[in-house]
């Protein structure tokens, strides 16, 4: 490894944490301006609420994972893996671009009526960037995941 790739990959490994920290972020404004438009009785209020309970629960997935993995044994031949681990894994499957997008989605009606809530833009400008550093992070982990296999790839195992 050349200390350009370590650098490289230290400052990806900052890049992974200023998602996650951009992302929580992100999920207390959408707490904010969700219950502020709905203690003013903006139906929206409500939508941003719900949006920052789903958002809260994927931006935290990285820290409950370290429970999870600690708690389960995903490798265990004895017993099938449970539904809770099943669902796990489906949680683990929804991250990156998926992220990404779910999040532009999910920030669409922030724009819809922006005279009667404008605090809504404030939080759906902070999902978009925090779509767009997700979709940023999945391409860098693809990059790293293809240069893997081309260093490992070999068809013939080496006999001694």
């Amino acid at each position: 490894m050349t200390v350009s790739t370590a650098r490289c990959r230290r400052c990806f490994e900052c890049f992974i944490w200023i998602c996650r920290i951009w992302g929580l972020i992100t999920a207390v404004g959408l707490w904010g301006i969700g219950v502020e438009a709905a203690f003013r009785h903006h139906p929206l209020g409500f939508y941003l609420i719900g949006a920052a309970f789903i958002m809260t629960f994927l931006e935290t997935v990285f820290l409950t994972n370290l429970c999870v993995l600690a708690c389960t044994e995903r490798d265990s031949p004895r017993r099938p893996p449970s539904c809770g681990v099943k669902f796990w894994s489906w949680v683990m499957w929804f991250d990156n671009w998926k992220k990404g997008i779910f999040y532009l989605i999910l920030c669409i009606p922030c724009f819809i009526q922006p005279q009667e809530v404008w605090m809504a833009i404030i939080s759906g400008v902070m999902m978009i960037i925090s779509a767009i550093f997700y979709c940023i992070k999945s391409i860098k982990i693809r990059q790293d995941n293809i240069n893997t296999i081309e260093e490992t790839y070999d068809r013939r195992p080496r006999l001694r």
